[in-house]
């Protein structure tokens, strides 16, 4: 069973309750996207993936519980990218190195052809703005193959191109990716949202079959998506008969 898998876990600071026996199960090369809106617990259930938190409760990888004998399974198999404020001053490429190794002079090529990176190799991660600095950080983590990589409120940082060029290297290695967010901006790269709110789940669900549901998501304090809701508009004026949720397919349906 290729799962990661939190179950009835509870967790506070003091006399502040986060979270209340929350659930979460997440299969294998099913990406998610966990959304909750500020203070809710986002980087405090990142820490809990990364188990480094204490909590009551189970938290299983592959259907094994992760207890103190074998802790070492979560680094096997999850990696957890924190928001960061402390970045390395290594050069990107010293970066790659260390991650694949000299002797794979080849995969780092390929690596830095599809990511388009050649123009930063030798720049400082901490000398690059923020969307390369969180680009590189996650390029880093996806060459830890099979694995889950949770990311807490990151892809914001992300330029379009650059979540596209994320998930499609994800799925080709086969790297789950749970985007633990504060919108829904980037939901459409995941297969299922889960919603987050007064300790538990409020919501969760097929993406399409949540955007649905546009009151419960604007009580849960969210917009709709821009793209999503331009489809939305465009339908009720009849210009377009189907949601798109990429502009060039947009685009191609209202000059077709």
């Amino acid at each position: 069973m290729n799962t990661l898998e939190l179950k009835n876990v509870s967790f506070g600071y003091e006399d502040i309750q986060i979270f209340k026996n929350l659930s979460i199960k997440i299969k294998k090369g099913h990406n998610v996207t966990i959304a909750g809106k500020m203070a809710i617990g986002k980087t405090t259930l990142a820490k809990i993936f990364n188990n480094k938190l204490k909590v009551s409760g189970e938290y299983l990888i592959n259907g094994v519980e992760v207890v103190k004998a074998n802790d070492y399974v979560v680094d096997r198999f999850v990696n957890v990218l924190l928001l960061n404020n402390d970045f390395d001053n290594k050069k990107v490429i010293d970066l790659l190195f260390d991650k694949l190794g000299d002797d794979n002079n080849d995969e780092i090529k390929s690596i830095i052809s599809y990511f388009n990176i050649e123009d930063y190799l030798n720049n400082k991660l901490n000398e690059l703005s923020i969307d390369l600095k969180y680009y590189i950080l996650i390029i880093i983590n996806l060459l830890d193959k099979e694995k889950y990589l949770i990311l807490d409120d990151i892809l914001c940082y992300l330029r379009n191109n650059q979540v596209k060029k994320v998930y499609s290297y994800a799925k080709k290695n086969k790297v789950t990716i749970v985007n633990i967010a504060s919108n829904l901006d980037n939901i459409f790269y995941s297969e299922y949202l889960i919603c987050l709110y007064n300790c538990n789940i409020a919501m969760e669900g097929e993406i399409l079959s949540c955007l649905k549901e546009e009151r419960l998501l604007k009580r849960l304090g969210f917009k709709l998506p821009f793209m999503y809701d331009l489809s939305l508009q465009l339908n009720y004026y009849e210009v377009l008969d189907d949601i798109y949720l990429d502009y060039k397919d947009m685009e191609n349906a209202i000059w077709k």
